[in-house]
């Protein structure tokens, strides 16, 4: 059987925390204030038992944003994406084209 464990750390002003399943990484977050909250990278990554990146969430305060892409992130599990959704200070906004977009299992927009 296995066993999740936790580990927490100080990184700058925010802890980091990783979540594993046995010896395998299948999550990992930025805090800060309690809140998810990273600049310069995702707040939120989770990971298929095989190790691909399942998720990411671009968070700031523990809102969704992200200036230069989409603050969702969601991929099949051949690493390929499924959807993505852009938000700005937490609402779902994106200047030049849909804020949301949705893949077919092969990578074709839907």
């Amino acid at each position: 059987m296995l066993s999740v464990w936790v580990r927490e750390w100080l990184e700058g002003d925010s802890i980091r925390v990783e979540k594993y399943l046995g010896s395998s990484l299948i999550s990992r977050e930025w805090r800060k204030d309690g809140r998810l909250h990273r600049e310069g990278g995702p707040a939120v990554e989770r990971f298929y038992p095989d190790g691909r990146i399942s998720c990411r969430e671009w968070r700031i305060g523990g809102e969704l944003h992200r200036e230069d892409g989409p603050a969702y992130e969601d991929f099949y599990g051949d690493g390929s994406p499924r959807y993505f959704l852009w938000y700005h200070r937490g609402r779902r906004h994106r200047r030049e084209g849909p804020a949301e977009e949705v893949f077919a299992p092969q990578g074709k927009v839907v």
